[in-house]
Formats: C-alpha cells, structure tokens, sequence
C-alpha cells in the first residue's frame, strides 16, 4: 500500500531562469546531481531491504524503493524540462537583444552604404575606363542586416584576384550559441548510448511488471506522498473505495477515518495488547518506558508504519488486507 514521492529523496527544486542562462554548465550539473541521486536511493534501498528482519519487510521495501525511483525518475525529466524551457526563454532574449543591435547598425550602415556605392561604382567604372582593371560594386539597402553589409564588402577583392574572400567571422552570441547546441547534441547522444549499454533498469521492469498482474486483477496502482505516512493514507484510500459501494467493514465505518485517527486506533490497539505484539519489535521498545514511546510515535508523529501496524490495522477494521508485490520476477500476495 505504500507509495512514494521523489521529493523526499531531494531532487532538488526545477532550475531557474538565472541557471539556465548558463546553458550547457548548468545541464552537465543537473545530470551529474541527478544521477548521484539515483545512485544514493539504489544504495538507500540496498541497505535498507539488507537490514530487513520482519516477515514480509523486505517485499514491502522493494515496493517502496522501486516506487521512489520511478518518482524520482519522474521528477528528474520535469527538471530537464524545465531547464531546456529556461535556456530557450533566455537565448530568445539574448537574439532579440542581438537583432535590435544589428537593426540600430543596419540602419547606419544603409545610409553609410548607398552614399559608398555610388562613390565606389563611380571610382570603379573610372578606374576601370582608365587602367582596363575589373569594377567592383557593392550594393545594399538600408533593409539588409548589418552582417549582410558587412560580409558584401568583405568579400570584394578591389585589384582582381580569383574567387572570394571567406565571410566575416561570426560574432560572440553565435558562437555562443553555435558551441552550446553542439555540447547539448553530444551529450544527448552520450546519454543514450550509455542507456542502451545498461539496458532496461531492473526496477522499472519490476514495475511494470507488477502494474501487469494488478491489471489482470482489474486492479490499479495509486501514487500516495512518501511522507511517513503514506502505510495509513494509503489504507484510508482503500477505504474511502469501498465505502461507495455500502459495505460495512468495520464494527465504526472508519470509511471517513483521517490519518490521524488511523494512527490513534493503531497506538489504542498496541497498548492494550502489548504482550501480543511487543516482542516483534525492535530492541529499543522492548522495556516498558521503550514500548510507550513507540506507541507515542505511531500516534503522534510521521513514523513510517510496518509489518506490525499492518497487522494491527487489520485487526482495528477487522478486514483482511493483501499486499501485491514482485520478488526476483515472481508475482506475490502478501496477506494480513
């Protein structure tokens, strides 16, 4: 019944406007953060499923893990998406400041360039007249870019010579924008390479998976914020489902139950039968004094539920409850 959300994994907040304008920088360090992140959850999740003692605990576990990191993954293509959006947002700006610039040197240059040609058509036909050498002429008007004028004369080759001279050098914001598009390209072709080398990832096959055999089951997994108390709000969903369909499950029909009252139920249950329970805790709650801090966490604060609160919850509604999950490919039910 646990889901979980990416953020509590700290994927960090969607660029801003500021990083993006540093183009290809920022996106090498977004990718490197963000395949540091997914290596800190898959280690994350080793530790905790090696640490799993409980019946069933580590199912439950890989379900969250797998979870975190589809989340995760989600969360990290938001990011580029919104980095990509930040980085065009901004180099529109800087070509429209580049266009008003070249539109100010166009507008000098047209007025400098037609008295030119007609001084230099004049000089080139009497050059020409005179000494049998080729005429030169250049003609622009005040509607061409300034990079247009620019290029015309430098490609003039005023005593003969055979073809062209090379254009004009582009300018900074071109360059800019010429190197940043071809970083962005390799990298691009980098990363898929380096996915189709590692193949499918082993979770999301999990996952995928399991949402198959939920499907023949006409059942559908529902996403629930990681946020310790994702086990209660995942079980009043369930309730919040079948209580629609007029079914009396439980002695109180906590189908309008909220997390907190859940949670309430639970600690009431443990402590008033604490024989029957305390022995399948931890050894920090094995003493008296342990055993009601245990309960005070369940009760009053984000405590990630277990195996134990699960079985209790089933016992408070009074409900059978089954947990789906993938175990090295095989499909699992786990009853409570």
């Amino acid at each position: 019944m646990e889901n979980s959300d990416a953020s509590s994994w700290g994927p960090g907040a969607e660029p801003s406007e500021s990083e993006s304008e540093e183009g290809g920088g920022s996106r090498r360090k977004l990718l490197q953060k963000q395949r540091k992140e997914i290596k800190d959850l898959q280690a994350a999740s080793k530790r905790a499923i090696a640490g799993a003692k409980m019946k069933g605990e580590k199912q439950r576990l890989e379900l969250e893990f797998r979870q975190k990191e589809a989340d995760l993954v989600a969360a990290h293509k938001r990011q580029l998406a919104a980095l990509s959006k930040n980085a065009e947002k901004a180099e529109s700006e800087e070509a429209k400041q580049e266009i008003n610039g070249e539109r100010e040197e166009t507008e000098n240059a047209g007025v400098f360039t037609e008295k030119t040609t007609v001084a230099a058509g004049a000089a080139s036909a009497s050059q020409g007249r005179d000494t049998g050498a080729p005429t030169a002429v250049v003609t622009a008007s005040p509607g061409d870019s300034a990079d247009a004028v620019v290029n015309a004369f430098a490609s003039l080759r005023l005593y003969g010579g055979d073809g062209a001279r090379e254009p004009a050098k582009l300018s900074k914001a071109q360059q800019r924008r010429r190197k940043k598009r071809t970083e962005d390209e390799a990298r691009e072709e980098a990363l898929r390479l380096e996915r189709e080398e590692a193949g499918p990832d082993p979770g999301q096959v999990e996952w995928e998976l399991l949402r198959t055999h939920l499907q023949k089951r006409n059942l559908a997994i529902h996403s629930i914020a990681a946020d310790g108390h994702c086990m209660y709000r995942g079980v009043c969903h369930q309730l919040q489902q079948i209580s629609p369909q007029g079914v009396e499950f439980a002695p109180e029909h906590p189908a309008t139950w909220a997390v907190e009252q859940l949670r309430d139920k639970v600690a009431d249950f443990l402590e008033a039968n604490r024989e029957e329970f305390q022995p399948f805790l931890d050894d920090s709650a094995q003493t008296e004094q342990g055993f009601a801090n245990y309960c005070g966490k369940i009760r009053n604060t984000a405590e990630w539920g277990g195996e134990v609160e699960l079985q209790v919850i089933a016992k408070v509604l009074q409900r059978r409850i089954q947990v789906a999950t993938m175990n090295q490919g095989e499909f699992l039910l786990l009853t409570y």
